[in-house]
């Protein structure tokens, strides 16, 4: 450290010096005090300078700057009393004798930490003073804000957020700064106009720097102007705010890039931000306050940062409450509630989501109005959707600019529904959802209906209108660790059922809630056409409940603890198009006016574990979708044969189900989407071969009379035409069993993938376009070629391989299937209990070349894992996992190849490597194993492992 070094300077002048060292020690110890006296009172001026010029505009500052200042003051304090003891030294004739030696290193020492300190305190200095400017998290955005205006490298600076959040306060608060401080020469502020072109764009800068353009002169003419007038006045910076689409700066006349020109921009549009080349670590995020959301009978805060300035009154800690009771106060003074009146301002505040602009508008429409009435009045008109003019002007209007950004009317719709579902969605769950409404098809296929509702909801997400969240923020959701879950603000929400509500739509939605009882029949309105009682704890539905609602087209009721649905609750549903009851896990039956619904277009009965008794479906010929998956059901519900119109089949996962060949499947040939998996029993080929629509298949086929010819022209007639299926997950068993399932099938599409459960039979054929081959529980196959046919199969990917008994080798390396194999990249053999080697001979040289998964578990008889010749072949081999393998000796055989170098293996991308519980494992390899830099391995319970082990070298 550079204090050990001064001191032990200190103590070497004084070694053998000590009558000739002169006072010039002390000297130089009280010129470095007054230097830190000076630098304090230098910053202290400074920020008493901008106080000042607070105060003459009526502001208050933060707490955190008086904080700041005072410990300026007690700093300096201390560098004063360090001052003066040095002076107790003796005067101007100062001698150090030997015993003193000691007194005037610890002054140094102190010194120095005090520097340091100082130094500390410097970096503390508060960059926002005004007590306007509310957060911590505001004074980090205008840190890295400074930080990337002063780096040379970075050109454009985005600020991104939703409508309202503060963008342009933030903007316009840089700007005020960069002029008081006469960083850069000049700041030029243009609003964009949302409709703008760039006459009208370059005119605004030319009115900002006082130049004219004559009327001839054309957009180029204009440019060149700009340009060169721009040149001329070096180190500006230009914010662009609220820009809504690509702004063309060299056409525009803004040469970046050149004398210190640099462009800050804000928008709600993430797009634009990645359309003018702005890169994401120089985008400023600006979000509400916390996020809060009434989420599974919870009141659950979400705080991006609490702010500094704050005392032990916990509703200091709350940032949107400060600014509430800031703006709802005058001069920078906040106004004080009574108990009373905090409690039902309170609930004001958190409607607002952390909004500011909302927060703000509330407060400026609330001023004067102390009395309790008045509070509780603006949450009643909360609950009802019945905004005040102020908000709807000011903070719906703007948030509605979004809304109109989705230019595709069926785009709007699919957003406004959204606002009728619960908060904190899996986006897988939300695109099905999307999918469910059919705003999408337009007669187009599944996956350009399941694009687009991807694409939609990525449009959403980067224009501000949902918000994506990591799983792990939102900590009562388990599902995919990779799935992102969505919420919509809650002010966006209000916008988006205010937009339904204009367009005379009525609605009852009371998602999130603690609801224990479905509303009394009376407050079911005779014009309602929208209802969603979704994720509360609704368990009772009187019996005399019969809502009369016969506009009634959507009614969600998922999430819920229903056991029990009147018979006459349907009763007066007539038009109803939209029924989700899923996820009631205490439903065992549902009424039969459920049959009556001839209306319905879409019925959702997903994870109703009890679900046992489904009246008969027959009549409901508009069915279009229809999910009965997860439930109890033992036999398929009455009528569905009658399903002409069927699009959408999901009875996947109902392990009491029994399917049986020839029933109700044949006459379905409209279907598109077809799920039975997960079910006791199957189905015949004979029973699919009509469905000429079928897109995505997933299920088990008997292995009947006839079927190896019937499932052989089923693959050369339907699987590998043009027209085949695009998707499927096909299951060949020889027992009517329920099929297991390694993982859903339909997590891609495209996704192509075979199954073989207990194949007696030898010579199945396999489809063309087969990605994924699935073999399970076989007694008879002593090698994969003697009972696989290919006709040109070269696309397969994975194979994947589970309890098979004589099975002593997977390929024989010449068959017209092995030679086929090119494009294999993920092999995984697991309870393998006669496989010894896992080719009968070496391969031809590109069959393993893709290859880079291998994963061994339980295969007892092998020995050796890889020959050396073999591993040549695995050049793209990235993963090998070994695992309980008894008799394996060694990973990697010993043997020369042709050029007689036996003590060298390559494979340049493997970067894991890991062997678990091998009893009888001696070496992984006795030379040098070449591998890819970032190398890692596991070795675990090898008890005859010979040590040292393979020497491993990263390339």
């Amino acid at each position: 450290m550079d204090g050990g070094g001064a001191s032990t300077s200190l103590a070497a002048l004084f070694e053998g010096n000590e009558e000739e060292y002169d006072n010039g020690v002390l000297t130089t110890l009280q010129s470095k005090l007054d230097e830190l006296r000076s630098d304090l009172t230098r910053e202290e001026k400074e920020i008493q300078g901008q106080l000042q010029l607070l105060e003459s505009h009526g502001k208050k500052c933060k707490r955190k700057v008086a904080l700041w200042l005072n410990e300026i003051q007690n700093i300096k304090q201390r560098a004063i009393d360090m001052k003066d003891s040095l002076n107790q030294f003796g005067c101007s004739d100062f001698y150090v004798p030997q015993g003193e030696m000691y007194s005037a290193e610890e002054s140094q020492k102190k010194i120095e930490h005090l520097t340091e300190e100082i130094q500390k305190h410097k970096k503390l200095k508060p960059l926002v003073l005004s007590n306007e400017y509310v957060g911590r998290k505001f004074e980090k955005n205008v840190e890295t804000l400074w930080k990337l205006m002063r780096d040379d490298r970075v050109f454009i600076i985005g600020i991104y957020g939703m409508g309202g959040v503060g963008k342009t306060f933030l903007a316009n608060y840089m700007q005020s700064e960069i002029k008081r401080t006469k960083t850069f020469e000049d700041v030029l502020w243009v609003n964009v106009p949302r409709y703008f072109n760039l006459d009208n764009l370059q005119e605004l800068i030319a009115k900002m720097i006082k130049v004219k353009f004559y009327y001839t002169y054309n957009e180029t003419d204009r440019a060149i102007i700009l340009a060169k007038e721009l040149e001329k006045r070096k180190n500006i910076i230009l914010i662009l705010d609220n820009v809504w689409k690509y702004v063309d700066l060299e056409m525009l006349g803004i040469s970046l890039r050149i004398n210190g020109i640099k462009l800050i921009m804000t928008s709600r549009l993430k797009d634009v931000f990645q359309q003018m080349d702005c890169l994401s670590i120089n985008i400023i995020e600006v979000k509400p306050f916390y996020y809060y959301h009434h989420y599974n009978s919870c009141d659950i805060y979400y705080r991006n940062d609490y702010d500094d300035d704050s005392d032990e009154d916990d509703d200091k800690y709350d940032e949107a409450w400060k600014l509430f009771l800031l703006k709802l106060g005058s001069y920078g003074t906040p106004l004080t509630l009574s108990p009373e009146e905090r409690n039902s301002a309170r609930y004001v505040v958190k409607e607002c989501d952390g909004l500011p602009l909302g927060i703000s508008v509330m407060a400026q429409s609330m001023k004067g109005k102390t009395n309790i009435h008045w509070w509780r009045h603006v949450l009643n008109k909360f609950d009802k959707l019945e905004m005040g003019v102020e908000m709807q002007q000011k903070v719906f209007t703007t948030l509605k600019h979004s809304y109109y950004n989705l230019n595709e009317e069926d785009w709007q719709k699919c957003f406004l529904y959204i606002a009728f579902l619960p908060n904190f969605m899996h986006r897988n769950s939300l695109i099905q959802k999307l999918v469910d409404t059919g705003l999408l098809e337009q007669n187009r296929s599944l996956q350009q209906i399941f694009d687009e509702a991807n694409v939609l909801v990525d449009k959403l997400v980067n224009d501000s209108l949902l918000e994506a969240n990591k799983e792990k923020e939102i900590k009562h959701l388990s599902s995919n660790k990779n799935d992102l879950v969505l919420s919509m603000h809650g002010l966006v929400r209000k916008m988006a059922l205010n937009i339904w509500k204009e367009r005379v739509s009525n609605m009852m939605i009371k998602c999130n809630g603690n609801m224990t009882k479905i509303p009394y029949t009376d407050k079911w309105a005779i014009d309602l056409e929208v209802v969603s009682l979704a994720h509360n704890n609704i368990q009772v539905i009187p019996e005399s409940t019969s809502p009369n609602c016969p506009r009634l087209s959507t009614l969600l009721l998922f999430e819920n603890s229903i056991d029990h649905i009147p018979e006459c609750f349907f009763a007066q549903m007539n038009a109803l198009k939209t029924l989700d009851l899923s996820k009631n896990k205490s439903l065992t039956c549902l009424p039969r006016s459920l049959s009556n619904l001839r209306s319905l277009t879409s019925l959702m009965l997903h994870e109703c574990s009890e679900l046992k008794d489904i009246p008969p479906l027959g009549e409901l010929h508009s069915l279009l979708r229809l999910q009965i998956s997860s439930c109890s059901i033992k036999a398929p519900p009455q009528g569905l044969e009658n399903l002409i119109n069927l699009k959408w089949l999901d009875l996947s996962m109902n392990k009491n189900l029994k399917l049986v060949p020839g029933s109700f499947l044949p006459s379905l040939t409209k279907i598109h989407y077809l799920d039975l998996l997960g079910c006791a029993g199957g189905i015949g080929v004979e029973d699919v071969k009509g469905m000429t629509m079928l897109e995505c298949f997933a299920g088990t086929f008997i292995l009947q009379d006839n079927y190896k010819d019937n499932f052989t022209r089923y693959v050369q007639e339907i699987l590998d035409s043009a027209n085949g299926l695009q998707t499927y997950f096909i299951n060949l068993d020889n027992k009517s069993k329920m099929s297991t399932l390694i993982e859903y099938p339909f997590s891609r599409f495209k996704d192509r993938t075979m199954g073989f459960s207990d194949c007696k039979e030898l010579r199945h054929f396999l489809p063309r376009d087969l990605l994924k081959l699935e073999l399970k529980y076989n007694d008879y196959w002593v090698c994969l070629c003697y009972g696989l046919l290919s006709c040109g199969n070269s696309l397969l990917e994975e194979i994947r391989i589970y309890d098979w008994k004589k099975l002593w080798s997977l390929f024989c390396s010449s068959c017209y299937l092995c030679t086929n194999l090119k494009n294999l990249q993920s092999l995984n053999l697991n309870c393998l209990e006669s496989l010894t080697v896992i080719c009968q001979k070496l391969p031809e040289s590109d069959m393993f070349s893709h290859l880079k998964t291998l994963c061994v578990h339980k295969c007892h008889e092998m020995k050796i894992l890889l020959t050396s010749k073999f591993v040549q072949q695995l050049q793209n081999l990235e993963s090998i996992t070994v695992s309980h393998c008894n008799s394996i000796e060694q990973i990697f055989e010993d043997e020369e190849d042709d050029e007689g170098d036996s003590n060298k293996i390559i494979l340049r991308k493997l970067t894991w490597l890991s062997i678990t519980y091998l009893p009888q494992l001696k070496t992984v390899y006795k030379g040098i194993l070449i591998c890819k830099s970032g190398f890692k391995s596991s070795i675990d319970n090898c008890p005859q492992l010979c040590k040292p082990g393979t020497e491993y070298v990263v390339s």
